[in-house]
């Protein structure tokens, strides 16, 4: 037996992109921070950062790209799927993102829900 589901809670770094895949669907791309609160001998904390690179797609990338904005707060349910490509160059990259399946809003105007398939 196997499972592959990532639930995370933090801010976005910057603003979502939204951009077209060539099959027409569009995909929204942004990083997640998730921090970890760390305390130092002398009993200091320090917040210690750790990104994820999430992507949504179809109808509810366009609108997570409309309500989202830098320092968002979000949560994501999700699955880690590697992907790789080979940039202009010829330079092959790989990268685990997670490929949302829930995103959850939080503002001052009340949460909002995005329920992905």
């Amino acid at each position: 037996m196997s499972f592959n589901k990532i639930f995370l809670v933090g801010n976005l770094g910057r603003d979502p992109e939204l951009r077209s895949l060539p099959s027409g669907s569009s995909v929204c791309n942004f990083n997640l921070a998730v921090n970890d609160n760390l305390r130092e001998r002398k009993g200091a904390s320090q917040d210690m950062p750790t990104w994820f690179r999430v992507a949504v797609y179809g109808e509810r990338a366009e609108r997570c790209a409309k309500v989202l904005r830098k320092g968002s707060p979000v949560y994501v349910v999700g699955k880690l799927k590697p992907r790789e490509w080979t940039d202009q160059k010829g330079t092959p990259h790989y990268v685990l993102e997670v490929k949302a399946l829930d995103v959850r809003f939080f503002g001052t105007a009340g949460s909002r829900t995005i329920r992905m398939p």
